[in-house]
């Protein structure tokens, strides 16, 4: 890839289930991961010496990409602020539950520091919903709609619709953004279901249960594409923080109504 390393290193920052995940993934990639565990705000640090601190830890991990395997919360900002500063693109797990005003702020440092920062909704690349975009794309005149429900409890605070619908919009999002939401059904404890299906009488369905495709080495793939050419433009990583932020105002109207 133009510009790219052969082999990039990922700060993995965070020390819970899906950090160890991620490390293992891009460790079979080929990538070189350094963990950042120290992820949590202490009690009494202030915004500014936080993000001094996180970011003299990623400025120290020697590696060219954050990747931010922590739960949603008023941290987020601060993190993908501090990592930016210190010169490395970013990788965000979803939800993006950031204000607009966040959003917009870090969108313009990342442009103005020539980073991509990119959020991991990795179901957008599935073989299915690249199916959708090109024989459904844009979607008007469709109706949208899905269902993610898992057997698992709710272990991170967070709403279904968010942790779960969020994957469902973002696909809409990605595939078939002019078309209209219908049902969307998510929740915990339930029997395991992950359907997605936009529809203009009879329904296409993309069933992504047990799907068994390489989505996560995909969206590493694409988002070092991204970098290797300079992310702007044309070449702009198309999961990124104007992206997120849509889905997450389509979240918002979903929950309002």
């Amino acid at each position: 890839m133009t510009g790219v390393p052969d082999v990039l290193a990922y700060a993995v920052v965070g020390r819970g289930r899906w950090a160890t995940r991620m490390a293992g993934v891009l460790s079979g990639e080929g990538r070189v991961v350094r963990g950042v565990p120290e992820a949590r705000r202490r009690p009494g640090e202030d915004a500014d010496d936080y993000a001094a601190r996180l970011g003299s830890a990623l400025r120290g991990s020697g590696a060219g990409v954050a990747w931010i395997c922590v739960p949603p919360g008023p941290h987020i900002a601060p993190l993908v602020g501090a990592a930016l500063t210190s010169g490395l693109h970013v990788v965000v797990e979803k939800p993006w539950m950031c204000t607009p005003g966040e959003t917009a702020a870090l969108a313009t440092l990342a442009q103005q520091s020539g980073r991509v920062v990119g959020v991991d909704y990795e179901y957008c690349l599935l073989d299915g919903v690249a199916r959708w975009r090109e024989h459904h794309g844009p979607g008007a005149g469709l109706r949208f709609g899905g269902t993610f429900d898992v057997a698992v409890a709710d272990h991170l605070g967070l709403a279904p619709l968010w942790n779960l619908g969020s994957h469902l919009l973002a696909i809409k999002e990605y595939a078939v953004p002019a078309a209209t939401v219908g049902e969307i059904r998510c929740g915990y404890g339930r029997p395991p279901e992950r359907l997605a299906w936009v529809a203009d009488g009879a329904r296409d369905v993309v069933d992504f249960g047990d799907h068994g495709e390489p989505i996560i080495q995909r969206f590493v793939s694409l988002f070092e594409e991204a970098v290797g050419a300079g992310g702007q433009g044309e070449a702009a990583f198309p999961l990124d923080l104007a992206f997120a932020g849509r889905v997450g105002a389509a979240v918002e109207e979903l929950a309002r109504s």
